[in-house]
C-alpha cells in the first residue's frame, strides 16, 4: 500500500481513558465517574482514519510504547485504506489521554508517552503523496516540516498550540484552529485584540496571505478563509449528540480526502457520487466543497461513541445532499 499513499500523516497515537461524569470537575473538586471506556486515539490516528474512511490511502507515522503495540496495530487493520508505520519504543508507555465526559462535552489531559520519541528518520513518504498533516503532539515540529521542503501540501493542526516562527507558518497551505488557538493565534502573530471574529481573521489572513484557514467554533459553526475570501458556515442541525471528542480531527481527516477526491479523476463509485455531487455546485470551489463534507463527517461522529470508526463516505454524501448546512459570505 505505501506507494499508493496519497496523504501523510504525522501525529500522535493515544490509549484514550474515557471517565464518564455528571460534571467535569472544577478546580479543587473531586467527582465520581459512573463508568470507564478505553479506546485507541490521538490526534494522529483520528485524523488518519477520517482520511481512510474517505477510500483514500493514508499512510501514518507514529510511535508507540510496546506495552500497547498488538491491541494497537489490531485496531489499525479495521481501516483497510491507513497504512500505519507504528514505530515501538521499548520502555516507554504508549500516549495516555485523560478525558472527563460529560453529556457532550470533555475535558482531556494528555500524557505524551512515546509520541515524543518518535524522530525525522522514523519518516519514509511515499512517492505518491500528495498532502502531510501535522499536529503538535509529537516531536517532529513545523520548522522540521518546512526545512524538509517535500513539495506536500501542509496541513497543520496547531493543537496544542506551541510558539512557531511567523515565517514557517507562512508556508503552510492549510491551517486548522479552533477558538483557543485562534486567541493564542492572534498573540503570537502580534494583531492587536478586538471583540470582532470577522476582522481578526481579516487581520490573520493579511499576514498569512498564501494560508487557507479554517477556524472551528463547535456548536456555533466555523469560518474558512480561501485566497482572502471569507465564508461562515452554519453546523449540521443534529439532535442527537452523543460525544464531541475527536469531531475536530474528523473534519480535518475528511476535508483533506475529499480534497485528494475532487483533483483527480474518479474510479471508485463513492469518489463518482461525490464529484457528481461537487459538480452542481457551480458556485463554491473545491476547498469550499471539501469543508462542507468535513462537516458533514463531523456532524455524523457527533452522533456516535468514538469517532472515524462509525462514518463511512455513503453517508457523509447522502447528508451533504440534504443541504442543510448554511454558507454566507462574510
Amino acid at each position: 500500500m505505501k506507494s499508493e499513499s496519497r496523504v501523510s500523516v504525522i501525529g500522535s497515537v493515544n490509549i484514550d481513558e474515557f471517565y464518564y461524569v455528571n460534571k467535569i470537575a472544577a478546580p479543587g473538586e473531586t467527582v465520581q465517574s459512573t463508568k470507564l471506556d478505553v479506546r485507541v486515539g490521538g490526534k494522529g490516528f483520528n485524523q488518519a482514519a477520517a482520511v481512510a474512511c474517505c477510500l483514500i490511502h493514508v499512510e501514518l507515522f507514529a510511535a508507540i510504547g510496546s506495552n500497547n503495540y498488538d491491541m494497537i496495530y489490531e485496531y489499525s487493520k479495521e481501516f483497510p485504506f491507513l497504512d500505519a508505520h507504528l514505530i515501538k519504543i521499548d520502555n516507554i508507555e504508549t500516549g495516555k489521554a485523560f478525558i472527563q465526559k460529560s453529556n457532550a462535552e470533555n475535558c482531556i489531559v494528555l500524557l505524551p508517552g512515546a509520541n515524543v520519541f518518535l524522530s525525522p528518520s522514523h519518516l519514509s513518504f511515499s512517492s505518491a503523496s500528495e498532502y502531510i498533516i501535522l499536529q503538535n503532539e509529537t516531536s517532529i515540529d513545523l520548522k522540521f516540516l518546512i526545512n524538509m521542503d517535500s513539495g506536500l501540501k501542509i496541513v497543520y493542526n496547531p493543537s496544542p498550540f506551541k510558539k512557531v516562527d511567523v515565517s514557517d507558518l507562512m508556508k503552510v497551505d492549510y491551517l486548522f484552529i479552533n477558538s483557543s488557538e485562534f486567541e493564542c493565534l492572534i498573540a503570537l502573530l502580534e494583531i492587536d485584540k478586538v471583540n470582532n471574529i470577522n476582522h481578526s481573521l481579516d487581520l490573520i489572513g493579511q499576514k498569512l496571505p498564501a494560508t487557507s484557514i479554517v477556524l472551528s467554533l463547535g456548536g456555533k459553526g466555523l469560518y474558512s478563509l480561501f485566497d482572502g475570501r471569507k465564508k461562515f458556515y452554519s453546523v449540521y442541525p443534529s439532535s442527537n449528540v452523543v460525544d464531541s471528542t475527536g469531531c475536530g480531527d474528523v473534519l480535518l481527516g475528511f476535508f483533506v480526502g475529499a480534497l485528494s477526491i475532487l483533483d483527480r479523476p474518479a474510479t471508485r463509485e463513492e469518489h463518482v457520487q461525490l464529484k457528481a455531487w461537487k459538480n452542481t455546485k457551480n458556485n463554491i470551489t473545491d476547498r469550499e466543497a471539501a469543508l462542507l463534507v468535513g462537516i458533514c463527517a463531523a456532524s455524523l461522529a457527533l452522533e456516535y461513541e468514538g469517532c472515524a470508526p462509525s462514518i463511512s463516505l455513503d453517508a457523509v454524501i447522502k447528508r451533504l445532499s440534504e443541504e442543510k448546512i448554511k454558507m454566507e459570505v462574510q
